[in-house]
């Protein structure tokens, strides 16, 4: 069963990939600066359960 993703992990991840790609731009002519990011999440609920019938 696929349990998604925390919240703390998918920000954490966004964190990491901005890091990336800022060392990667060191040294290249072009460079951009973050100054606000906006993150937009979706949540799903799910419910299961069984039952047996005797």
């Amino acid at each position: 069963m696929d349990e998604g993703t925390e919240l703390s992990d998918a920000i954490r991840a966004v964190r990491v990939g901005l890091a990336a790609a800022q060392q990667a731009g060191d040294g290249l002519p072009i460079r951009f600066s973050v100054k606000e990011i906006t993150l937009d999440f979706g949540i799903e609920i799910r419910h299961s359960g069984s039952a047996a019938a005797e």
